[in-house]
């Protein structure tokens, strides 16, 4: 009985491990997709006609479509500890000892942390309202 039962769990799991494989393949069809039309969506707006346009209302949804161009946006600032510690001296460094304090420490580190991660292309995202 139990081995039948084993059996049966077994065939339930691969059937949903197979669902599962089967929905992130066609994720990953449609993520590219939409890089595609990410890609359209970019040389429209590159366009001097378009040099204003930020964002995008739809209607539809009341979702809003958002424009970044290059310079005006930073990727999301991960930092490891190497880094950290890194941030760290080079403050201690350049900051005379009267002036240090915590808050200038943390800003100093990230500030130094995002020198690296302006955006240099067009970024598309979309918000949607809940």
């Amino acid at each position: 009985m139990a081995h039948e039962e084993l059996r049966d769990v077994i065939q339930r799991y691969r059937t949903v491990d197979d669902q599962l494989h089967a929905l992130n393949r066609q994720v990953m069809e449609l993520r590219a997709t939409r890089k595609e039309v990410e890609t359209q969506i970019i040389e429209i707006v590159r366009q001097p006609e378009y040099a204003e346009v930020q964002k995008m209302n739809i209607s539809a949804d009341n979702s809003v479509i958002h424009i970044k161009r290059p310079g005006t946006w930073c990727a999301p600032v991960s930092l490891s500890q190497q880094k950290i510690i890194q941030f760290i001296n080079e403050y201690f460094d350049i900051t005379p000892a009267a002036e240090y304090n915590g808050g200038g420490c943390a800003g100093f580190v990230l500030m130094a942390a995002k020198r690296g991660l302006v955006g240099n292309t067009f970024k598309i995202e979309r918000s949607i309202p809940f």
